[in-house]
């Protein structure tokens, strides 16, 4: 049931994704450029936000399926009122109460990516929890490619009205599914930790065990190195609506691409994990974005590849490389602490490295503008080579199985 309820979490998570459809939907419908490009970063305040509060949700948590349904059900919500500003509100005026609204959804994103973490520890071994995280993303991702794959074919397209807002609804529907298994969990019995339950108990708690923790500074700052590699999906389809007028294809064809990437990570990261450990995942990580954005110069600089074939790929492995990042991330958090510890550290680098992605968002999203230029893929190409280097750095072992 915990599998279900991830696998539909993640399912409805990626179709209305924020940082990947959002802003392309954003781009296509005429949105002020100033206004797409501050989509990501608020989101990210409103994440860095309920990352905060997340340690509070967990105190005052009734049970684990409570807690996970009751995320599900106030995400179908939030993202069924952006379906109804895109399809309602006139085209100049759809993207201010959209920027709201995903300021909403990040507070949300945030409290869960506190409050997921704690839950699957609490209830499964450390290497089920790392395994489980891989599968709940790529089963979500299989059902990505065979939704996006139908409503992108032929058949499809000229049977049903389709649009991209569209993706928004399949979300909503993902999300009460969600909400029902979440509900059903067996989980009597499975105490979370809390950690500190006000914001300021965070930060404080936080900045006190990053300076007596050596491994903490290391991976904070292998985090914000990351971003390149985490955020590189955004960057590219902001940068494929720029070159729409060349028919590059719509977003449920790039989700295709998307979720077969996602879905090939559940062997690949699996077997890295195993043979490499931590180091192994974000060095393979890093490699993989660097390959992406080459192949991306390569294409544009040559006319290699028509239309969706040009950037179809990297987005695949752009979603490759970054499904590994953060079940790196936790192996290396619940290697070196544990119970209220591990709290205090996800909650305090999440908002840390939410500083960073303000700001990167913010920047990638400008620069992704500029397309069809080759100079914003240069950019992320140079970011993604340091990713690299900070992958040699990460400890070759940092998860008690």
């Amino acid at each position: 049931m915990l599998l279900t309820q991830g696998t539909l979490f993640r399912f409805g998570a990626q179709v209305s994704s924020v940082l990947l459809v959002v802003p392309y939907i954003a781009e296509r419908v005429g949105s002020p450029g100033l206004v797409v490009a501050l989509i990501v970063p608020v989101f990210t305040v409103g994440t860095l936000l309920g990352t905060a509060l997340g340690p509070m949700v967990l105190g005052i948590a009734v049970s684990v399926g409570w807690l996970l349904g009751g995320i599900a059900v106030v995400d179908a919500g939030l993202t069924a009122l952006m379906a109804v500003d895109i399809s309602m509100v006139p085209s100049r005026f759809v993207g201010y109460p959209l920027i709201v609204l995903c300021f909403l959804i990040g507070i949300l994103a945030g409290s869960s990516e506190v409050v997921s973490p704690m839950a699957l520890s609490a209830m499964l071994s450390a290497r089920r929890r790392s395994d489980v995280l891989l599968m709940q993303t790529g089963f979500g991702a299989a059902l990505v490619v065979v939704i996006t794959a139908f409503f992108a074919s032929r058949f499809a397209r000229d049977s049903f009205p389709w649009h991209d807002v569209d993706l928004l609804w399949i979300g909503v529907a993902a999300m009460l599914l969600c909400a029902t298994c979440s509900f059903a969990l067996q989980a009597g019995g499975v105490e979370l930790a809390s950690g500190p339950g006000r914001m300021l108990d965070s930060l404080r708690e936080g900045h006190s065990y990053l300076r007596t923790n050596r491994w903490m500074r290391g991976f904070l700052a292998t985090q914000f190195v990351f971003l390149a590699v985490t955020l590189s999906p955004m960057f590219y389809v902001i940068y494929a609506a720029e070159l729409m007028g060349t028919g590059i294809g719509d977003m449920d064809d790039f989700l295709v691409f998307f979720g077969i990437g996602l879905l090939a990570g559940i062997p690949l990261w699996r077997l890295v994990r195993k043979r490499l450990d931590v180091r192994g995942m974000y060095a393979c990580s890093a490699g993989i974005s660097l390959v992406a954005v080459i192949f991306c110069i390569v294409s544009q600089r040559g006319h290699l590849l028509p239309g969706l074939w040009a950037l179809g790929p990297v987005l695949m492995l752009s979603a490759l490389a970054n499904q590994a990042v953060w079940p790196a991330a936790y192996d290396w958090i619940f290697g070196q602490a544990h119970g209220e510890e591990a709290v205090v550290v996800i909650s305090y680098s999440r908002i840390v490295v939410s500083g960073g992605v303000i700001v990167a968002g913010f920047a990638l999203s400008v620069a992704a503008e500029y397309g069809p230029d080759v100079w914003p893929l240069g950019l992320l190409l140079a970011l993604t080579a340091l990713a690299c280097l900070a992958a040699t750095r990460v400890p070759r072992s940092a998860v008690t199985v």
